[in-house]
C-alpha cells in the first residue's frame, strides 16, 4: 500500500495540475479579473518609485487591497521572471497546495486518512471552485491566509499567539474586502451554532473567549483599515435599508435553525426551497445544461450534510459557514438583485463547508466515500472541459492566444470601441470600451465606433456581467452595415473602413 505521505503528495499534485490546465495546455489565463492585477504589477515594476497608495496612477480600486499585486512584484524582482508567471503558475501552485493541505489537516484531526484524502480531493476538484482559482486573483490570494487564521483559531488558545492573529488579520484585510467579512461572520456563527446544536458538546468558556478574541481582532483590523485606506474603494456600501434587510433575514435564518435545535435536515426544509427558488428566479437567463452540471456537483456535495453529525465540537463548522452564506445569498436574491453579478463570490465559500462535512459525520459508510469519488470524477471532467475548451457558463474567462491579438492591435484602434466585459477587462484603460454601443451595433441601430468580438460571442452571447448576456441570434445586420477590418478566426473587428 502507498505510504500516507505519497498519497498526500499525489492529491496535492492533482489539485495543482487541474488548475494549471489552461496555462500549460492552452497557454492562456482563465480569468477576466486577473488583467487589472497584472497591469498594476507591471506599472509598479516599471516605476520603482510608484507607491501603491497612488490612486491617480493605479486606478484607486485594486491597489486598495494590494497584497496579491505586491507579491507578484516581489516574486518578479526576486526571480527575475515576468510578474505574469506568478499570477499564472507559481502563485496558483502555492495557493492550491496550501488549501489542499489545509483541508487534509483539518479533516485528519477528526477522521481517518482515507476520508481526509477524499475530502481534500473533492475540495480541490469542485468545478465552480476550480475555475475561480486558476489564477491568483485578490480573493484567491486571500484564501490561504484565511485558512492559516482558521488553523490558529482551532489551535489550543494561547494569548502569546495573538500577535500571529494580528499579523494574519492585517494580511487578510489587505488582500480582499469580502473574505475577512465571511470569516468573521463564520466565527461568530460558530459560537451561535454551538449554543443551538443538539449534537454538539457544550461550548466551553475558554473556547468561546478565544474564538471571540480572534474574531474581535479581525473585525477591529478590518474596521481600522477600511476607515483609513480602503473605504473609498468599496463598491458596495450598505445603507440603512440594507442593514435592516440583513438583520431581518438573519433573524429568520438563525431563528429557524435554533427552533430546530441545529438539525440540518429540519432546517433545510424551509431554507433550501427559499434559497433555490430565489436563485432560479433571479438568474433564470443563465439556466442551461452547463450551469446545471455545476449546480448538480455542488448539490451532490450538499448531500453529505444530511448525514448525522459526529457529536464533536467541529461538527457544526459546516453550519457556521453555511448560515451566514445563506443570509447573504437570500439578501442578494430577495432584497438586492442588482448585486447578482457578485453572488458567485459569496457562493464560492459553500465549497469550504461541504468539502469538510464528510469528515465530521458519525458514519464511516463506504457509500459516502463512493458518492465523494463520483463527485470527484465528475468535477475533474467538468473542470477540464471548461478550462481547456470553455463552456456556456465560463467561456468569457477563457483567453486564447489568438484573442490576445487585441492587445497587439490596440494602438491601431481609436480611443473608443464597442466590446463586451471580456474585451473591456483585457484592453483596460488604454482604450474606452463600451458594452452598450456593442448591443446597439448588433441590433443594427447604428454606431460609428469599431465593434470587437470573439468567436464565443456568436456561440454563447455578448457578456455584460456574469449574469447578463445578450444572445447574438443574427449577425446579418452587422455584416450588411460594417466591414470586417481584422480577423484571425477567433478575434473579429468590424467597423467602417
Amino acid at each position: 500500500m502507498l505510504s500516507k505521505k505519497l498519497l498526500v503528495a499525489v492529491v496535492v499534485a492533482v489539485a495543482a495540475l487541474v488548475r494549471l490546465l489552461p496555462a500549460v495546455a492552452a497557454g492562456h489565463y482563465f480569468s477576466t479579473d486577473v488583467w487589472p492585477l497584472i497591469k498594476t504589477a507591471y506599472m509598479m515594476i516599471e516605476k520603482p518609485n510608484l507607491r501603491f497608495w497612488n490612486h491617480t496612477e493605479l486606478g484607486g480600486y485594486h491597489n486598495r487591497w494590494p497584497a496579491s499585486i505586491i507579491s507578484g512584484v516581489v516574486y518578479s524582482e526576486i526571480t527575475s521572471l515576468d510578474a505574469a508567471v506568478f499570477f499564472r503558475y507559481a502563485g496558483v501552485v502555492a495557493v492550491s497546495t496550501c488549501l489542499t493541505l489545509f483541508v487534509y489537516a483539518v479533516a485528519l484531526r477528526v477522521s481517518s486518512v482515507r476520508r481526509a484524502l477524499i475530502c481534500s480531493l473533492v475540495f480541490s476538484a469542485t468545478p465552480s471552485f476550480v475555475v475561480f482559482t486558476t489564477t491568483v486573483l485578490k480573493e484567491v490570494y486571500s484564501y490561504p491566509i484565511a485558512a492559516a487564521l482558521v488553523l490558529v483559531t482551532i489551535h489550543k488558545p494561547r494569548s502569546s499567539i495573538l500577535l500571529t492573529v494580528l499579523a494574519l488579520s492585517i494580511s487578510l484585510v489587505t488582500s480582499h474586502p469580502l473574505t475577512p467579512v465571511i470569516l468573521a461572520s463564520a466565527m461568530v456563527s460558530y459560537l451561535l451554532t454551538r449554543l443551538f446544536g443538539e449534537d454538539s458538546p457544550r461550548l466551553r468558556r475558554e473556547e468561546a473567549l478565544w474564538v471571540g478574541a480572534v474574531s474581535a481582532v479581525l473585525v477591529a483590523t478590518y474596521a481600522v483599515y477600511a476607515a483609513f485606506y480602503s473605504w473609498e474603494g468599496l463598491k458596495l456600501k450598505l445603507e440603512i435599508y440594507d442593514l435592516v434587510a440583513l438583520v431581518a433575514i438573519a433573524t429568520v435564518v438563525y431563528g429557524w435553525y435554533a427552533l430546530n435545535r441545529g438539525s440540518r435536515v429540519r432546517s433545510s426544509l424551509l431554507l433550501a426551497p427559499i434559497a433555490l427558488a430565489s436563485a432560479v428566479f433571479s438568474s433564470v437567463n443563465l439556466l442551461d445544461t452547463s450551469t446545471a452540471l455545476y449546480a448538480l456537483v455542488l448539490g451532490a456535495m450538499l448531500l453529505a450534510l444530511l448525514v448525522k453529525k459526529g457529536g464533536v465540537p467541529w461538527s457544526v463548522v459546516p453550519d457556521s459557514i453555511l448560515l451566514p452564506i445563506a443570509t447573504a445569498a437570500l439578501y442578494v436574491f430577495l432584497a438586492q438583485p442588482a448585486l447578482l453579478p457578485l453572488a458567485h463570490r459569496v457562493l464560492n465559500y459553500v465549497v469550504w463547508a461541504v468539502a469538510i462535512a464528510p469528515a465530521l459525520v458519525k458514519s464511516d459508510s463506504k457509500l459516502l466515500d463512493l458518492l465523494q469519488l463520483a463527485i470527484l470524477i465528475a468535477g475533474i471532467g467538468i473542470s477540464a472541459n471548461a478550462l481547456l475548451f470553455g463552456d456556456s457558463t465560463t467561456y468569457y474567462w477563457v483567453y486564447r492566444e489568438a484573442e490576445l491579438d487585441v492587445l497587439r492591435i490596440t494602438p491601431l484602434l481609436p480611443t473608443k470601441v464597442c466590446g463586451d466585459a471580456k474585451i473591456q477587462y483585457i484592453v483596460g484603460p488604454e482604450v474606452e470600451v463600451s458594452a452598450i454601443c456593442g448591443i446597439e451595433v448588433l441590433r443594427g441601430s447604428g454606431g460609428t465606433d469599431p465593434l470587437v468580438l470573439y468567436v464565443d460571442n456568436l456561440r454563447y452571447g455578448y457578456v455584460l456581467s456574469p449574469v447578463d448576456r445578450y444572445p447574438v441570434r443574427s449577425f446579418d445586420k452587422v455584416k450588411s452595415s460594417l466591414n470586417l477590418l481584422y480577423s484571425n478566426f477567433y478575434l473579429l473587428v468590424w467597423g467602417r473602413a
